[in-house]
């Protein structure tokens, strides 16, 4: 009996270590995604679950940015996922036999909070995640009888995503942010353990229930909330903390900390008072000299 089961654990352990990597880049061309598409399929006769990931993002004010890092995004979040999908369901045939089949094919997309609200400082991933929150949504709702879409809504999470946006030139920088904000962002950032454990609990739960889910701390979960049920309010106050959250950038300052929002706002205050105290002083000086004259 012991040595049938050290005979099982191997095999769970080889299962379980059965892992192919197909490297490729999600804005490859359209028959580079197919190839690889078709070599997935043929290693293991199919799939199961369909999980897409990939993304890029963005720490900058929409006015320093160039189109291009729009398009960039759009292309990464939006396009590569679409076009993957797509792909896969057209190799696998999801769509056949609909009737046949006893469970309906399923796909995960990694969307955002992103995706349900503004996000001062990321225009266009915001846009991107809107837009895949759109394509996708639509798309379960049009393939209801055979597809199940999960859309998990990460908000901030304790990777190095944050070290890979696409930013415009500014005194500011994704590196300097990580240095500066590690103990600030820790209170707000998810462990990538547990968002990722929430989103396999999503796909096992059932379908009904984990169309869309919200995986994040407070306050962003407040935020979602209030956008959710009371848009009008939630408009306001993202209208108050959009500027402050961009001074606090322009600063040089973290970014998810309230106090450095106020910190920016206090020493923007002090410039303009010095700056008027100063256009005083030169008026004053300029009358003295005319009435001397």
């Amino acid at each position: 009996s012991d040595s049938s089961s050290i005979v099982n654990k191997r095999n769970i352990y080889n299962t379980l270590c059965d892992i192919s990597i197909l490297p490729f880049d999600v804005t490859d061309s359209d028959e580079k995604i197919s190839t690889v598409v078709s070599t997935a399929l043929n290693l293991y006769g199919g799939l199961d679950v369909l999980i897409l990931n990939a993304g890029a993002g963005q720490l900058s004010p929409a006015v320093d940015d160039s189109f291009s890092t729009t398009r960039a995004l759009m292309e990464v979040n939006y396009m590569g996922p679409v076009r993957i999908a797509m792909e896969v369901i057209k190799q696998e045939e999801w769509d056949k036999d609909i009737h046949s089949k006893k469970e309906k094919a399923h796909i995960v997309v990694t969307s955002s909070v992103a995706s349900k609200m503004a996000l001062p400082l990321g225009t266009s991933y915001a846009a991107s995640k809107h837009a895949v929150h759109g394509y996708f949504s639509s798309l379960r709702s049009e393939c209801a009888e055979w597809l199940r879409i999960d859309l998990p809504c990460p908000g901030p999470i304790a990777t190095s995503f944050q070290s890979n946006v696409l930013n415009a030139e500014s005194s500011f920088s994704a590196e300097t942010a990580g240095e500066d904000e590690d103990e600030e962002t820790s209170e707000v950032q998810m462990p990538v353990d547990r968002c990722a454990s929430l989103i396999i609990s999503g796909m096992m739960g059932p379908a009904s229930l984990m169309q869309e889910t919200w995986i994040s701390r407070q306050p962003t979960l407040f935020f979602l909330s209030l956008n959710q049920y009371f848009p009008k309010l939630s408009n306001m106050l993202l209208g108050k903390i959009g500027p402050l959250r961009l001074k606090a950038f322009r600063a040089g300052l973290p970014l998810y900390k309230v106090s450095s929002w106020l910190q920016a706002a206090k020493m923007e205050q002090k410039q303009m008072e010095s700056t008027k105290a100063g256009h005083e002083l030169e008026e004053r000086v300029d009358l003295s000299s005319k009435i001397e004259l």
